[in-house]
């Protein structure tokens, strides 16, 4: 994928050349909307989740107040970031994501639907965690951090350098608030869950604790049940990598990056074919410690 420089995009101009290109949010299918992963083409193999999830209150109600949030990952326009638009009062909402063109599609969503809060949010295209993008963001300049379904997409180098640049943004008391999949889910191949969570036991078993961390899996598309995603959601045979979280491993991981945990536990996935034993998805809520 070509490397993406960071841009800051000017909302009103945003909203207007979605409208003159005609660029709309795409087909909602069962609560998940296709997201385009590669600008220079329009391939789709991630999802935005479409419907509000109160897991994540506490973030709207943090940026409802008025407090500098950021949303990355936040394509096309999150459930969270319209219910935060419902708000009659001004909002600092910072929204990131690795497409333009989805932020154009937010920025149209905003003007059509709250055209008052249009001077409230800030577009930033670029892709975490480079340095180009976070150089354009403000060190300890915000209250609170939204990221749901990114980090399981990076690579175990760069979901640490995700962690610290995470850290870094945060203002001393601000909170992180994450979604990541995990490898007890029904769209992977039974004896791949097995073999992820050997790997994981036994790395949690080793006192060390050291890097590089499990989780980790190359050619994912290589563990996926084909009878179970390929008629509804092909596009997840063309992921090429991602990280899997496990509860006690996540809490290593962003305990040696100094944050607090104050909520890591599993939750069960509402859709059918992700089903399996209620640990399909992870939900985060950290804390950067006050030094």
């Amino acid at each position: 994928m070509t490397k993406i420089i960071a841009n800051r995009l000017n909302p009103i101009d945003s909203a207007q050349l979605a409208f003159d290109r005609n660029l709309k949010l795409p087909t909602d299918r069962n609560g998940r909307i296709a997201t385009i992963t590669e600008r220079t083409r329009d391939i789709s193999y991630g999802f935005m989740i479409s419907t509000y999830d109160p897991v994540f209150d506490e973030f709207v109600q943090i940026a409802n107040k008025g407090y500098r949030v950021l949303e990355i990952g936040a394509a096309y326009g999150s459930p969270y970031l319209l219910k935060v638009l419902e708000s009659t009062t001004p909002i600092d909402y910072t929204a990131v994501d690795l497409i333009g063109d989805q932020l154009r599609i937010l920025a149209r969503r905003v003007n059509e639907q709250f055209p008052a809060h249009l001077d409230d949010i800030k577009l930033i295209e670029g892709e975490f965690p480079n340095s180009d993008l976070i150089e354009m963001l403000d060190d300890e300049g915000y209250d609170a951090i939204l990221i749901t379904c990114v980090l399981h997409f990076l690579d175990e180098t760069r979901l640490v350098n995700a962690i610290q640049s995470i850290y870094r943004l945060l203002k001393p008391g601000g909170k992180l608030f994450a979604r990541m999949i995990t490898p007890y889910a029904g769209v992977w191949k039974r004896t791949f869950v097995d073999e992820m969570s050997n790997k994981i036991d036994k790395y949690l078993n080793n006192q060390d604790h050291c890097r590089p961390y499990p989780g980790f899996v190359a050619k994912v598309a290589e563990y996926f049940d084909v009878d179970k995603v390929s008629a509804d959601y092909p596009e997840l045979l063309k992921f090429e990598q991602m990280f899997l979280f496990n509860v006690d491993l996540t809490k290593i991981m962003f305990e040696t990056e100094k944050f607090t945990i104050e909520k890591c536990e599993y939750e069960a996935s509402t859709n059918e074919i992700f089903k399996l034993d209620g640990r399909e998805r992870l939900v985060l809520v950290a804390v950067k410690q006050i030094v």
